[in-house]
């Protein structure tokens, strides 16, 4: 079997996008709860990264304007 990786568990929160189960999470130790549950071998800082682009990928589909995208996703940290 594959691993499953934070880039991979990004893409299915990616297509889950408005579920119950993707917006009820509260904080990153839900999300890497539900991400062991769904049988994703991944760390914090492996899911930090990859959340950078999920908040991208968000707002850019909100219909934020780019250059706010692009200024935002600097200031979020590691």
């Amino acid at each position: 079997m594959l691993k499953k990786t934070a880039e991979d568990f990004v893409n299915y929160l990616i297509v889950q996008d408005n579920s119950k189960e993707i917006l009820s999470l509260k904080n990153h130790d839900q999300v890497l709860e539900l991400a062991k549950a769904k049988g994703y071998e991944i760390n914090l800082a492996e899911l930090q990264r990859e959340m950078k682009r999920l908040v991208t990928f968000s707002l850019s589909r909100k219909g934020v304007p780019q250059w706010v995208v692009d200024r935002m996703s600097v200031d979020v940290h590691d």
